[in-house]
């Protein structure tokens, strides 16, 4: 560390190190590895330190997760930004396997699981949870092709996301290898059917159901 850093530059590298390292064991060695002594090892600093700056097992693992949210936010807006103006839907679901198949994505997906269970934990990740899920909003409106709704765009993608991003997870055991395209194809046939229907209106919906 620079010997001339201020004793708060010094206070927020050592911060920083702390939740990368924490984001590090959190993906390679999941919830069941993340200890506050693993991650002091990793950020090489000392167990004192560590606690310091964050005083529970929860602070750190919040912040860890908060910080692979961030990193796949940037992995979002880097593929959509590379797919350029006025994208094939085939490229943009695509893109969408890209940003899921990842291991940060695995390793919020088991920190979310936890919540179920973990109150504390709960209460300080839901917040969190929500503001991720809106910018993700955002980037999947701004990347939507021009004939579909903002919406409805954003449902959509939601809907592939959870999708392939759980095609993702049992690709890490070696089940449903490469069956991503058969998703990414079946999610053209129904957006292109979705755009020849075109939405049902509460009407239609009320006079269908009478119906049957």
């Amino acid at each position: 560390m620079d010997p001339m850093a201020t004793q708060e530059e010094r206070r927020t590298g050592t911060i920083t190190r702390l939740i990368e390292a924490g984001a590090e064991v959190l993906v390679n060695d999941g919830n069941a590895g993340f200890s506050t002594a693993a991650v002091a090892k990793a950020a090489g600093v000392s167990n004192g330190a560590l606690f310091r700056h964050f005083p529970t097992r929860l602070d750190l693992l919040v912040a860890s997760t908060e910080l692979l949210m961030e990193r796949m936010r940037h992995v979002f807006a880097e593929e959509f930004t590379r797919l350029g103006e006025g994208p094939k839907l085939r490229h943009i679901l695509q893109a969408l396997w890209t940003c899921v198949d990842r291991n940060e994505l695995l390793a919020i997906t088991e920190i979310t699981a936890l919540t179920r269970t973990d109150a504390d934990l709960q209460e300080r990740f839901t917040p969190i949870l929500a503001a991720h899920h809106e910018k993700i909003s955002e980037l999947i409106r701004l990347a939507r092709p021009a004939d579909l709704e903002p919406e409805r765009a954003e449902q959509l993608g939601f809907l592939f996301i959870y999708a392939l991003s759980g095609l993702s997870s049992e690709n890490r055991v070696g089940v449903g290898l490469g069956r991503h395209e058969e998703f990414i194809t079946l999610g053209e046939e129904m957006i292109e059917l979705y755009r020849a229907v075109g939405p049902m209106n509460e009407q239609a919906i009320d006079e269908q159901e009478n119906a049957s």
